[in-house]
């Protein structure tokens, strides 16, 4: 009966230890809202973490964007068409902390769009973005506060061919990978 008695006391020692330390986890905040522009795109998003330990947090990401001054130029820097678009960016952040509020962001974010345009030689309605990201981000996870970041965010893009010929554009049906070089600019709330 002894032997019992001190089992289960040992086992619900152990049981109360184990839910503090869940208690001690949830204090994170698992909301974010941001608005982010990266070169002529603006965006309202969501946040909400996947994983989190106290330096090294992975954040899902989704979000909204429009832009109704889409200049479409590629490489050439020739073709410039206003394009009305919808854009629906995605992804996933990873952060490590240094100390509570800063953070080095490594972002893998994809932007599947539809352009409105009716016009002819425009080459894709539906067009994807992939859209890497390294930058800071200052944001406190422990308490409801305003967050801000920076980061380097290219964007790129696997569509057909471009040539000039005499200031005409074509497309070919050779694909190619366009890297469009940008800074990306957040501020945001977390709850």
């Amino acid at each position: 009966m002894r032997l019992l008695i001190l089992s289960l006391t040992i086992g619900l020692t152990n049981l109360s230890l184990f839910g503090q330390n869940l208690k001690q986890d949830s204090v994170f905040n698992k909301n974010n809202i941001t608005i982010e522009t990266n070169r002529n795109l603006y965006s309202l998003n969501y946040e909400h973490p996947i994983f989190i330990k106290t330096n090294n947090k992975l954040l899902f990401h989704l979000g909204l964007s429009g832009t109704l001054l889409h200049e479409y130029y590629g490489l050439t820097n020739v073709h410039k068409t206003k394009i009305a678009s919808i854009i629906f960016p995605f992804g996933l952040y990873y952060l490590i902390g240094f100390g509570r509020k800063n953070n080095v962001e490594f972002g893998l974010n994809d932007m599947i769009g539809y352009s409105t345009s009716s016009l002819i030689d425009y080459p894709n309605k539906f067009y994807n973005y992939l859209n890497p990201s390294i930058g800071y981000r200052f944001e406190n996870f422990k308490s409801k506060s305003i967050n801000f970041g920076i980061a380097y965010s290219p964007l790129i893009e696997y569509v057909k061919g471009i040539t000039v010929t005499n200031n005409v554009l074509t497309y070919t049906e050779n694909k190619k990978l366009y890297y469009l070089h940008g800074i990306k600019l957040r501020i945001g709330y977390t709850f």
